[in-house]
């Protein structure tokens, strides 16, 4: 994509989408923009604490930074949003909405973040930024306190969702009992399937016995794993009272390689992630200015009146409908392991005799014969894998795509009532789920080779294969091929089963956060669309003629500017401004 003076860098759509943002009278998708373009200026990347009430994210958080900001007690604490930066001196403020930022004292950071202190966030705080003046922040890593999961009190919940499309990196503080429950593992999927890197964390480990600890690890790293069907790192266990002890040395050190070895690389991602959501947001404004234009005011006061209704009585209908979807999407991931079975039980069986018959042709003894063996088992298994993989997701994307129209149909009902006022025949939404489905992410298979089982022999067998008769010595070499050749299958089954599950959560999850978005955004864009509207209707066709065109021109504009542009980001100081 390029721009007038050359390839357009991410900060350069972000002014561009913020531009056209403001002049359609959408604050909101501006201040999204800026405040991107602001981090990415300041090189600041948010890892977010996550997990249930009370698991002691802000007590971990408080001694990783060094200071005692954060407010703790035995009841559920943290209802707002916190994000924890780097700052010359203690600071503190808050973002109202409405009313922007303000400043506070530190001291009084209780009583706009507190639950017992601003109960159901009375005082309508968006977000709390606080700043001190911690090492591990210095170089753009910022913590973000979110408001704990499963407590009593559903607004909590919320406002950790709402943070996540600004989520760079997550740590996920578990416990013991439980280790990890079913909303935690649904955010730190939806987290995984967002961002690269999850520090997982079991908190609280002066209270438990090491085997006790170590069996939650595992519990929660298994379900885990399964569900992003990618492996992580094991987990760390950490008293946050006391971060000398258990893994928080090793806690601490992961963290300053977060910032040193991947910080450049999350800004980055967050910045395409960025642009993508904002120029999806300003293309819903101008389709909503626009219907403005091509239609009387009283059919679109009439619209933005049932749009409300329509909006209001959508919601639980489609909440419900996603959790359907959900469990479809389940059963349909059991098939996936259906179909890996049955794979490694009849290709493995020709997979084997291939290899039996290229065994019989090598010359190659001793060592030299064992490293190729292990090499023949290799290309047999890469070239079979290859093979199904091009079969299973041909089957598995028409399996995804049977349970995905059912969705799309009922989803794209609820919004065909939403706007309902929109078009002239009032039968489709504006902007439709799409009904020719496909998986809406690439496969990210690698193929596993495991050179170490394979090339490495321990030294007993190395010292074998120079003493044992030539034809026991073939015999042992071709059990090992066989060997390798079937732990290959089973790996890379496994490997290619888990990638089509992510394939099918991620294109779920993508679904309903395209409907969530077209909900929530369409009554405030109608009624931006329309106070705009009446000054050019008022003037005449003249008037809504040229407006349409502005309104031509400013789309183009969002295309070029949503292109995929140079990754450019710029790390600085930041403690230099805030944002």
């Amino acid at each position: 994509m390029r721009g007038a003076g050359g390839p357009l860098t991410y900060r350069a759509s972000l002014e561009r989408l913020g531009a056209v943002a403001l002049e359609l009278g959408a604050g909101d998708v501006r201040d999204d923009a800026t405040s991107l373009a602001k981090r990415l200026d300041e090189g600041r990347f948010h890892v977010a604490c996550i997990g249930q009430f009370k698991r002691g994210k802000s007590t971990l958080l408080n001694s990783l930074i060094g200071h005692a900001v954060l407010p703790v007690d035995i009841l559920p604490v943290t209802a707002v949003t916190t994000v924890i930066r780097f700052g010359e001196r203690p600071a503190a403020r808050v973002c109202r909405s409405p009313g922007g930022w303000s400043d506070i004292d530190i001291a009084r950071l209780a009583e706009f973040v507190a639950e017992d202190r601003n109960p159901g966030n009375a005082r309508h705080v968006a977000l709390v930024e606080v700043s001190v003046p911690s090492a591990l922040l210095a170089d753009g890593l910022c913590f973000v306190d979110t408001p704990g999961l499963g407590s009593v009190f559903p607004w909590n919940a919320e406002a950790t969702h709402a943070f996540v499309p600004h989520v760079d990196a997550a740590i996920v503080l578990m416990g013991v009992d439980p280790p990890l429950a079913g909303d935690e593992l649904a955010l730190a999927a939806e987290l995984g399937a967002q961002v690269r890197d999850l520090l997982l964390v079991v908190g609280k480990a002066d209270r438990f016995s090491d085997a006790d600890r170590l069996a939650a690890a595992r519990f929660a790293e298994t379900r885990l794993q399964e569900r992003l069907g990618r492996s992580l790192e094991p987990s760390l266990a950490v008293n946050a009272l006391d971060l000398d002890t258990y893994d928080g040395p090793r806690l601490r050190a992961a963290l300053r390689r977060l910032v040193s070895e991947s910080g450049a690389s999350l800004l980055d991602a967050a910045a395409a992630r960025g642009v993508r959501r904002i120029g999806d947001r300003c293309r819903r404004e101008l389709h909503e200015a626009e219907a403005a234009l091509l239609q009387p005011l009283r059919d679109s006061e009439r619209r933005l009146a049932a749009l409300r209704a329509a909006v209001e009585q959508a919601e639980p209908g489609l909440r419900a409908l996603d959790a359907s979807f959900a469990a479809e999407a389940r059963h349909l991931e059991d098939g996936f392991e259906t179909l890996r079975a049955e794979f490694v039980r009849t290709a493995l069986a020709v997979a084997e005799q291939t290899l039996a018959a290229r065994l019989g042709a090598l010359r190659s003894r001793g060592t030299a014969r064992r490293r190729e063996s292990m090499d023949l088992a290799e290309e047999i298994a890469r070239q079979t894998v290859r093979e199904w993989l091009t079969t299973v997701q041909r089957n598995a994307e028409t399996l995804y795509v049977e349970t995905a129209e059912l969705f799309v149909t009922a989803a794209n009902g609820y919004l065909a009532r939403v706007a309902h006022a929109a078009g002239a025949d009032g039968e489709r939404p504006s902007h439709p789920l799409p009904t020719e489905l496909t998986f809406r992410v690439p496969s990210e298979f690698r193929f596993a080779a495991l050179l170490s089982e394979a090339h490495r022999p321990s030294p007993w067998r190395w010292a074998l294969d120079q003493i044992v008769p030539q034809r026991y010595r073939h015999r042992a070499i071709e059990r090992a091929a066989r060997g390798y050749l079937a732990r290959l299958f089973e790996v890379n089954g496994e490997r290619v089963k888990n990638d089509l599950r992510e394939r099918v959560f991620e294109s779920r999850r993508r679904l309903m956060w395209q409907v969530e978005h077209a909900l929530e955004g369409a009554a405030r864009s109608a009624e931006r669309a329309l106070a705009a509207a009446r000054p050019a209707h008022a003037e005449g066709e003249d008037a809504v003629r040229r407006r349409i065109a502005r309104l031509e021109e400013l789309r183009r504009s969002v295309e070029n500017a949503s292109a995929p542009p140079e990754p450019a980001t710029t790390p600085g100081n930041p403690s230099s401004s805030p944002s």
